[in-house]
């Protein structure tokens, strides 16, 4: 592709461009999936025409693993197919619990509630990068579809909300979640992004705990984060556009504080242990 682009000559609107392909998006509709596939061509073909270049769909985990190890994709496959088609690049978000997966299943929340393992959902994201990844069999087993692997995944659906964590927003454990699905993306594939699922803003809804806060405790907690998450999305909801992009430009700045803060501290907790190490003979001096 690279080589290509090469090849070609810059046109005047390329060279005007200012912003990355998939920069403009769009949310597919939880029904969009379901719907037949004439339909699902016709929407996605307007949409291409209308200037979209990314859509993000999100799928329910018990969606796409009804059982433990029983995966059934083959709406993903419409979806993905049909975008590839069209020249639009997907971005794959799976939330919420199914019950077989369930910590607390007898609980009218437990789709809400974290899961009982995270290696359960580490393994359906590994089965999904495999599926629809850089060198992912959905390519293989369908060679004349343009290739346009999935490259970006997001974790969890705003996960700094009671509605979407119960009983209430945990940036400790959602973090041990994000980094357990990171790493069996980045098994498979090392150069995919995965994407911190989009935090709500807060706009003073009790329910919801500030991005900002969420941001710093969860890195706090793990900031082994920095290396495995390449982006944090952000649901505004703000009641303008012009508040939406100071929403968007106040939780940038501040995540970007929080990222420097974590390796300052896992910077500081390295040299700690290698102190201690020291003092007990366990390093050679340099």
């Amino acid at each position: 592709m690279l080589v290509t682009c090469l090849a070609l000559p810059v046109t005047a609107d390329a060279a005007k461009r200012k912003v990355p392909f998939g920069f403009f998006g769009s949310v597919l509709p939880p029904a969009m999936p379901l719907i037949g596939s004439t339909q699902l061509d016709q929407q996605m073909s307007l949409m291409a025409r209308s200037g979209v270049e990314s859509v993000r769909v999100t799928r329910a985990w018990n969606d796409v693993e009804p059982a433990n190890g029983r995966y059934t994709l083959a709406q993903l496959d419409r979806v993905i197919g049909t975008a590839a088609k069209h020249g639009i690049e997907v971005i794959v978000n799976v939330t919420t619990t199914p019950k077989w997966a369930a910590a607390h299943p007898n609980n009218h929340d437990y789709y809400r509630l974290p899961p009982k393992s995270n290696a359960l959902f580490a393994a359906m994201w590994r089965e999904l990068t495999l599926r629809y990844g850089n060198s992912g069999t959905f390519w293989q087993q369908n060679p004349t579809i343009p290739k346009r692997p999935v490259t970006q995944w997001q974790i969890w659906n705003e996960p700094n909300s009671a509605p979407y964590w119960r009983p209430a927003p945990d940036p400790a454990g959602y973090a041990d979640l994000l980094a357990a699905a990171a790493t069996a993306i980045h098994t498979i594939d090392p150069d995919a992004v995965v994407v911190a699922g989009g935090l709500v803003s807060g706009h003073d809804r009790p329910w919801v705990m500030d991005p900002r806060d969420f941001v710093t405790t969860m890195l706090a907690a793990r900031p082994d984060l920095r290396g495995i998450i390449g982006a944090v999305g952000l649901h505004s909801y703000a009641p303008t556009a012009a508040e939406t992009m100071d929403d968007v430009e106040s939780h940038l700045t501040h995540s970007r504080e929080a990222v420097r803060a974590a390796l300052d501290d896992l910077e500081q907790a390295f040299r700690t242990v290698r102190r201690e190490r020291l003092e007990r003979g366990r390093v050679a001096l340099p």
